[in-house]
């Protein structure tokens, strides 16, 4: 189930409240926060924007451009959800509850759940995973004065650590092993040119590496 990867993202976003309480946001626009962006990076992204005084315009635009690392995630699992002929405008909004423990979940699971019932088995999971990590920003933003640094910093990263441990159990195709080792190998090489930009770098890569090695069997 989603149980393990629930409480990773509760404890993640718990050190997120902290780190909005600590940038200067009111409780309500700590909220607010997760309610508009939910996935974590880009309000670390707004939080640091935020504390340095950064125009609303320059917060938004910043968080548009780290969130659309979940753009593929979302072209690969909405088509799971429904048939091209049943879409509609309730997609779109299904859009918002795709975040890295969301998507993990489902893909994780689908297989379990019959076809007809993937859309409402997504919303469902997605949904609480979302009011999970409002509760849990609340909570970080009251609590986070009581909690030392060194936790806060563990628990931000515990959830990103989770969601690498299921990545790596979950590789049961070559293709997959063959995209992550090509990705491995170049990333210090990638990171000397491309900074920030390494990972994506990488992943491409090596995800075009797998693709032209196995085609269809991806």
């Amino acid at each position: 189930g989603c149980f393990g990867p629930g409480v990773a993202l509760a404890s993640s976003f718990v050190a997120l409240g902290a780190l909005l309480q600590d940038s200067g946001m009111e409780l309500w626009q700590s909220a607010f926060c997760t309610f508009i962006v939910f996935a974590l990076p880009g309000q670390i992204v707004a939080a640091e924007l935020f504390a340095r005084d950064a125009a609303a315009a320059v917060v938004l635009l910043s968080v548009l451009l780290v969130n659309m690392r979940l753009m593929p995630m979302t072209i690969a699992l909405l088509p799971l959800l429904r048939p091209r002929e049943k879409r509609g405008w309730r997609d779109f909004a299904t859009a918002h509850l795709i975040a890295v423990t969301s998507w993990a979940c489902f893909m994780g699971t689908r297989e379990s759940v019959p076809p007809h019932l993937r859309y409402r088995y997504f919303v469902w999971t997605g949904g609480m995973l979302w009011l999970c990590g409002i509760a849990a920003t609340m909570l970080g933003y009251i609590a986070g004065g009581l909690l030392p640094p060194w936790l806060l910093a563990g628990l931000l990263f515990l959830n990103p650590a989770y969601f690498l441990f299921m990545m790596i159990r979950a590789l049961s195709r070559k293709a997959d092993i063959v995209a992550l080792v090509f990705g491995m190998i170049l990333l210090p090489f990638v990171h000397s040119f491309a900074g920030a930009w390494d990972i994506i770098v990488c992943g491409i890569v090596g995800g075009g590496a797998a693709f032209l090695m196995y085609g269809r069997k991806i």
